[in-house]
């Protein structure tokens, strides 16, 4: 009889060993599986024992992943989970905030946990599928937005940077009462942090697993016709959540060499102020977050 290796606490670090109870087929490779035709690029590995040693070992998981923690390692842990086996739960603190608000002296601490993921051959990649789950706790604050992960290239445009012909970035957002918008900074739709509002979903703070997956295609030359197609808690053969095909993720004629070469992973209340900020600890929790070309 196999015997599935979960984490156990051992000093307020997760290490292998014990007896644990099986984990669920969808919470191990089978959930990891790429559409027909896609290679696997990057998955989040929440064995990693260092999750749960505090923000030094949250930095060491990251570092381990080629990246380093831009904010949040302390609001960070790996935490069992009965469907899933691991999940990531991320805190929200009170009075938190984004990089820049913190930075600008407007919000107290970080919220959530932002980091970026080099992922392999990313210069080659023109077309890219990312999925996760996420779980927001019953009563989550949305107060007015907050930012969840996507992916980007570049420079990675971000923090309300103006947007060059070299970089890019969507990612999701929550807003007010859970509303769902697809967050982009491209050459067209042109702007920095424009909202995308997508009109047929709506993200639950009601303490379920809820998946997300996302398809990008770069565009071609210098012409808007790149893609984006999103599903939320759909299979991939039912028609997508949300869908444009008019984007231009880079001026592909100056910048041929570029592609969709990381992961971000961004999720905090905000937004350039307080106003943004939840009034007490939030959580979120992710899991399953997958990768491939």
């Amino acid at each position: 009889m196999f015997r599935w290796l979960l984490p156990v606490l051992v000093s307020g670090c997760l290490a292998t060993g014990g007896p644990v109870r099986p984990t669920s087929v969808q919470g191990t490779e089978a959930a990891r599986a790429c559409p027909p035709g896609r290679k696997l690029l990057f998955h989040l590995n929440l064995a990693d024992s260092r999750w749960n040693c505090g923000a030094p070992g949250v930095q060491a998981a990251v570092a381990a992943m080629g990246s380093t923690v831009m904010a949040g390692a302390a609001n960070a842990s790996v935490v069992e989970d009965p469907e899933y086996g691991r999940a990531l739960a991320v805190v929200y603190p009170a009075e938190s905030g984004s990089i820049t608000c913190v930075a600008r002296k407007r919000c107290a601490v970080h919220g959530g946990l932002v980091f970026r993921v080099p992922l392999p051959g990313g210069h080659t990649i023109s077309s890219a599928w990312l999925s996760y789950r996420v779980k927001f706790e019953p009563g989550f604050e949305w107060v007015k937005g907050g930012k969840l992960p996507g992916l980007c290239g570049g420079g990675c445009a971000t923090g309300g940077r103006r947007v060059e012909p070299d970089r890019f970035s969507i990612r999701y957002m929550w807003r007010a009462g859970g509303e769902a918008t697809v967050y982009t900074y491209l050459g067209n739709p042109p702007g920095s942090g424009r909202g995308l509002p997508v009109g047929s979903w709506r993200w639950q703070a009601d303490g379920r697993w809820h998946q997300v997956q996302q398809e990008l295609i770069l565009n071609t030359g210098n012409h808007d016709d790149g893609v984006i197609r999103v599903w939320y808690d759909r299979a991939l053969a039912d028609p997508p959540s949300f869908e444009r095909t008019d984007l231009r993720y880079y001026d592909r004629v100056r910048f041929p060499e570029l592609g969709i070469d990381k992961l971000i992973f961004s999720t905090f209340h905000g937004g350039q102020d307080a106003s943004w900020s939840p009034s007490r600890d939030v959580r979120a929790y992710f899991t399953d977050l997958t990768v491939c070309r």
